[in-house]
């Protein structure tokens, strides 16, 4: 039965009712905040190991601990009880209703049951799930593992075609959508292969082709009758977890049931400093498309913890996180940004107000330079208690992925919200989490994205053509162990491009070893980056789009993962650019003009988007320069390529002038 919750709710505090054997946590503090955090494992590869490894080796699931994700989520039922709380859903009136682990057990067995009544084969066929956070699609995902079927997430900014070639691919017979929209894309491409579509809401339509039902329809085909359960194996298909790519169609991460509860029992038992329990909260607000979000519900789910969803309006996000009062607050490093610049605009209002903040966050850089996270100061009392109220006041561990995070915003964080932040590194091809800073006294603001963790190994393969060494701490970062993906779906020459003979998967990131043992990223190997949002760019593909417009004649897109957008050094054709924005004076001049860039700018976004190039791939300012680059001034190599790392050194003091103008 769902209980309804006003904005006065707080979530009842409770003591574990179960106690999790072998699941005790083994991280803790540094001997001295510069103790090395790994040692070197191999003299030949230069690999290393967490400190937490004890020379033991990489560190695999035990015995006794959960070896698939249904019985991660069998343990967190038995800690919480079957009337436990496990998710909360806010309704239209902007109350939250919340769900039990024993309602979700229930509804998952019935979807179990429904699935093999439909003829799907266990261990074969794929669900695929097109929604955004619900309820009903961790029931989904769970109500699939009582049959050992595999579930394919697609998400919100796939187009058409993407979502064609990911049905198409995994041959998925049947597929859960959130709404009307996602129901007509579905409809237009026609996958070959899907047969039954379940409607999570209202829906109208008039298609004879595929067979579509409600959710409540569905989930009313079932019994719940445990004997007919399949369960998985460790070595069992969990998820197809899709990436967006930068070229070319998504890839399929394939991920069994040992990769990723590698990681959700290896966050639990070494990385998280304050042990996560049933009166943990978490806010549900990242897409469970992407493997970020879904880690986190894995770890919660094991440990019988609690994920309240976000309605998805911006506009009543603060209003939810009054109600729903997180312990743990998960984030991309937009979403931090965003916090840290409004803060600072505040501070920048008053004259005391800035004064108090500043005093307050100096005092508390003080502690955490000592390796010490508290709320119980005065100044937590008379100053940042409110600043703390703004995302519920409860928050003892915030967790940031999908990008490296600026380290001034990382400490500021740290000291206005008194709390843990675990600065993770990795990519769905790991389960998300290779690195992290984690240890629960390291609060230093150094860049780093800590050591690997206990699960993983890393080393520094060389880049000859970059002139990275792993013998000089300089290199590719490469990662192996029991949370690598298996490999890309039904791709195997993708797959050989990043899984090397020896197991290790190439991320291409270049990283250096620091002083400490952490790791630091340094470059991109290849010329791909993401940017703040966490999306991937191809800037020489986005390039050859706009080098198609007759009055461009060179373009260097460039970007980083601390900022939201990217900028580009422009060099336009002169003579056509002339005829159209010369107005009586010279070339030079013309390029100077902010008007014209800013004309320009717009005509050709215009000209791009329509040849297909995504809203977050365009430049949102641009320089324009009269000279071109050329072997002579070495910005082209001889057989007139752009020599990019060249480029970015000449331009980059503009091009930090084009984002401060941005950000202001």
């Amino acid at each position: 039965m769902c209980k309804s919750w006003g904005n006065s709710y707080q979530p009842e505090k409770r003591e574990s009712v179960y106690q999790i054997p072998g699941m005790e946590s083994k991280n803790r503090p540094l001997k001295t905040l510069d103790e090395p955090q790994t040692y070197e494992a191999d003299a030949k590869t230069f690999a290393r190991h967490n400190i937490l490894c004890e020379q033991n080796g990489v560190w695999k699931l035990p015995e006794g601990v959960p070896q698939t994700l249904m019985e991660c989520f069998q343990q967190g039922l038995k800690a919480a009880g079957e009337d436990g709380v496990c998710c909360g859903t806010p309704n239209a009136e902007g109350k939250y209703e919340t769900q039990t682990y024993g309602e979700l057990k229930t509804i998952a067995q019935r979807l179990g049951n429904a699935f093999n009544k439909l003829g799907l084969i266990n261990g074969k066929s794929k669900i695929a799930i097109f929604s955004a956070n619900c309820f009903e699609y961790d029931a989904i995902i769970i109500g699939g593992y009582f049959q050992n079927l595999c579930n394919v997430s697609l998400y919100d900014t796939l187009g058409e075609e993407a979502v064609k070639f990911i049905l198409e691919q995994t041959e998925a017979p049947i597929c859960f959508i959130q709404d009307q929209k996602k129901l007509d894309l579905i409809l237009k491409v026609k996958p070959e292969h899907l047969k039954t579509i379940v409607m999570l809401r209202e829906y109208k339509t008039d298609n004879t082709d595929v067979n579509i039902v409600s959710f409540s329809d569905f989930v009313g085909t079932g019994d719940s009758d445990d004997s007919k359960n399949v369960l998985p194996t460790s070595s069992d298909m969990a998820t197809i977890n899709y990436t967006s790519g930068t070229t070319g169609n998504p890839k399929g991460v394939v991920l069994t049931h040992k990769n990723i509860c590698t990681v959700a029992n290896g966050i639990t038992i070494f990385s998280v400093p304050e042990p996560w329990n049933t009166n943990d909260v978490w806010y549900s607000y990242l897409p469970m498309a992407h493997i970020f979000e879904r880690a986190v519900h894995c770890v919660l789910m094991s440990v019988g913890g609690q994920w309240w969803f976000s309605s998805g309006d911006i506009k009543k996000l603060l209003d939810e996180l009054a109600v729903v009062r997180p312990t743990i607050f998960g984030s991309v490093p937009r979403v931090m940004n965003r916090l840290y610049d409004k803060i600072q605009a505040t501070m920048a209002e008053s004259k005391l107000k800035g004064w108090l903040l500043g005093a307050a966050t100096a005092s508390k850089r003080g502690r955490l330079d000592k390796g010490q996270v508290t709320k119980d100061t005065l100044w937590d009392k008379l100053v940042l208690k409110k600043v703390q109220n703004l995302l519920g006041g409860r928050i003892h561990t915030w967790v940031s992925g999908a990008a490296p995070l600026n380290p001034k915003v990382r400490g500021f964080i740290r000291e206005i919200f008194s709390c843990y932040v675990i600065e993770a590194y990795g990519q769905t091809e790991n389960v998300g989490c290779g690195t992290g800073t984690s240890f629960v006294n390291y609060q230093k603001e150094d860049g780093c994205v800590g050591p690997p963790q206990p699960w993983n190994e890393i080393k520094l393969a060389d880049v000859p053509d970059m002139e990275y060494f792993g013998k000089d701490g300089k290199g590719e970062i490469c990662f192996r162990g029991d949370n690598v993906m298996q490999g890309y779906y039904n791709d195997p020459e993708k797959t050989a491009e990043t899984i090397d003979e020896d197991g290790w998967l190439h991320t291409g990131d270049i990283g250096q070893w620091m002083e400490n043992g952490t790791i630091k990223i340094i470059d991109r190997k290849k010329h791909i980056y993401k940017t703040a949002l966490g999306e991937y760019i191809a800037p020489e593909k986005i390039e050859g789009v706009y080098g198609k417009h007759p009055h461009i004649a060179q373009m260097f897109l460039w970007g980083s993962s601390l900022q939201a957008t990217n900028v580009a050094i422009i060099v336009p054709d002169e003579e056509k650019f002339m005829k159209e924005y010369g107005k009586c004076r010279t070339f030079q001049e013309a390029c100077a003009d902010p008007d014209t860039a800013a004309n320009f700018l717009s005509a050709i976004n215009k000209f791009a988007r329509e040849d297909g190039v995504k809203g977050y791939e365009v430049p949102k300012a641009i320089y324009l320069e009269h000279e071109l680059f050329s072997i002579e001034n070495e910005l082209l190599t001889p057989t007139q390529k752009a020599k990019r790392p060249a480029i970015q050194k000449k331009y980059m003091s503009i091009m930090e002038k084009l984002y401060e103008e941005l950000n202001n």
